[in-house]
């Protein structure tokens, strides 16, 4: 396994360095001003006047422009004036809690949903999951979004329609996570967090229908392929509990199929994002990316499209390598 780690570890270094490599190119092209907002314009002007050949001013510019990256200098807002790093820093644990809690919600109830249809093949309960997974994706964000607010904040007004907490809370930013900081202030007690679990409902069931209905179906999948193995006969054989087979000798082996789609969502949620945080004026990087393309503010998309890329790629190499802990087959094969 450490030769394992060793190796995703250069899978993750060699993969962020092409995503910077593309950024930059990309970047210094397309953008109006190239990448001024970054590589200092004396620092430009002085390369332009040496007698470097194209290919040495080229990657000059590029291994200046890492550089850059690497230490947080990622330059301006053309619209606000702001440290395009500070505002990551401020709207980033917004986007990441809603995320986390979603791949929490998706999973735990694909995989309770998809263990349902597994032991009950072409049973009414199946059809009725198989059903109800290819509504929902099937359904478009924008317009499942509004049906929510809809029902439940006007016609019901059991929850809010936006932002991430009330506006009669004032909470001390300690982890950015208002889940957490919302209990670390004792003077609103449960109330606080009450609130930001209310506020974060429609969000979570908007952003996690589409992967919550893709874990269904792969765990539905694989589960029956598992559940017909001669070992999980045995075991049943042996008098092990059902539950016990089903969660504990089933399901591990049957998780990697499971952890790849998994990962495939992870793309999911992020461009979902966009569209929910715009929806619910949730105050995250998705609606300070969509905000930044209205405003053709450049060095805010490029901030957003590093640091989101760069998590993606993260968490496949990182959920990649949790697949061969768990599975014996692919660390052997892989080894």
């Amino acid at each position: 396994m450490f030769r394992i780690l060793i190796r995703q570890i250069l899978n993750l270094t060699s993969s962020l360095l092409l995503l910077c490599f593309f950024t930059f190119i990309l970047c210094d092209y397309f953008f109006p001003d190239g990448l001024s907002f970054i590589i200092p314009s004396d620092s430009m002007r002085e390369l332009d006047s040496g007698f470097l050949s194209e290919s040495i001013h080229f990657f000059s510019r590029f291994f200046e422009y890492l550089n850059n990256v690497l230490t947080g200098q990622l330059g301006l807002s053309i619209s606000r004036g702001n440290n395009i790093s500070d505002e990551i820093v401020n709207y980033l644990p917004a986007s990441m809690e809603l995320a986390i809690v979603t791949l929490i919600f998706s999973l735990i109830s694909g995989l309770w949903l998809g263990i349902i249809a597994a032991k009950h093949k072409n049973k009414w309960q199946d059809k009725l999951i198989l059903s109800a997974t290819l509504i929902g994706y099937s359904l478009p964000i924008f317009w499942w979004a509004m049906l929510l607010v809809l029902f439940f904040s006007l016609w019901l007004g059991v929850t809010p329609v936006a932002s991430r907490i009330g506006f009669e809370y004032d909470i001390d930013v300690v982890t950015g996570f208002l889940l957490i900081d919302s209990l670390l202030s004792p003077r609103y007690a449960l109330d606080a967090f009450v609130s930001v679990v209310q506020h974060m409902i429609l969000p979570v069931i908007v952003l996690g229908t589409i992967p919550l209905a893709a874990i269904t179906r792969v765990t539905r999948s694989s589960m029956i392929k598992t559940l017909g193995e001669d070992y999980i006969n045995n075991a049943i054989v042996r008098g092990i509990s059902d539950f016990s087979v089903t969660w504990k000798h089933a399901l591990r082996n049957a998780s990697s199929p499971i952890l790849t789609s998994l990962s495939l969502q992870i793309s999911s949620i992020i461009t979902g994002a966009i569209i929910t945080e715009s929806i619910f004026a949730w105050p995250g990087a998705g609606k300070w990316l969509l905000e930044a393309v209205y405003r053709r503010d450049f060095p805010v998309i490029h901030g957003g499209l590093l640091i989101t890329a760069g998590i993606v790629i993260f968490i496949f190499i990182a959920l990649d390598y949790i697949s061969m802990w768990l599975n014996p087959k692919l660390r052997d094969k892989s080894n």
